[in-house]
């Protein structure tokens, strides 16, 4: 089994913060893997987006014979802004 800590373009979670999250138990007894957006080779494209960019999902989870998906997605504040925030 192996628990994929999904971090978008966020740095990789350190040991201690994934126990903190995890507890030291099933970090100790799991494999614990970080996205890293970053590493081509833990990346796999799946085909483009409407505007031509590559889709690109983690090699893990796309490898994976089963998938439990748990926790949720926070927006950022400026996400889906272009440009960020106008002043």
């Amino acid at each position: 089994m192996t628990l994929l800590n999904q971090t978008g373009t966020h740095r990789p979670n350190t040991r201690a913060e994934l126990e903190k999250m995890l507890t030291p138990e099933v970090v100790g007894c799991y494999r614990v893997v970080n996205h890293e957006c970053e590493s081509e080779s833990d990346l796999v494209q799946l085909g483009t987006t409407r505007d031509g960019t590559p889709a690109l999902l983690n090699r893990h989870a796309i490898e994976a014979d089963l998938r439990i998906v748990t926790g949720f997605i926070e927006p950022h504040f400026f996400a889906g802004f272009s440009g960020g925030p106008k002043g």
